[in-house]
């Protein structure tokens, strides 16, 4: 089951534990690629030749890329410990990793 799947069921809440800087070190590398990530999906388009607004429109090699790196990031979040996992899950950026994961056909 997928890291999104199994944060949804549980409601993708729980109680705020203190960090240290290790667990913000783990959380600003989600962040930063889960940003990279919904950056590539979401710009705006700037021109004629403007980058991909919509992921139907993204061009099918980068999006099987995307949906691999998507599939091998949801594995490596399984594996942090639940507090992180509860973190990530209250963060502003599990509704973009979730929005990508459904419209990529992820889940």
């Amino acid at each position: 089951m997928s890291f999104v799947l199994k944060l949804q069921q549980r409601g993708g809440h729980g109680p705020k534990n203190g960090r240290n800087s290790i667990e913000e070190d783990e959380e600003l590398k989600i962040e930063l690629a889960t940003e990279d990530i919904a950056g590539i999906v979401t710009k705006e388009p700037s021109g004629p030749s403007s980058e991909a607004k919509t992921v139907s429109e993204i061009p099918s090699q980068l999006k099987q890329e995307l949906k691999s790196v998507l599939s091998y990031m949801d594995q490596l979040l399984e594996a942090l410990p639940e507090d992180k996992i509860e973190e990530f899950a209250r963060s502003e950026y599990y509704e973009t990793y979730k929005k990508l994961f459904k419209e990529l056909g992820l889940v």
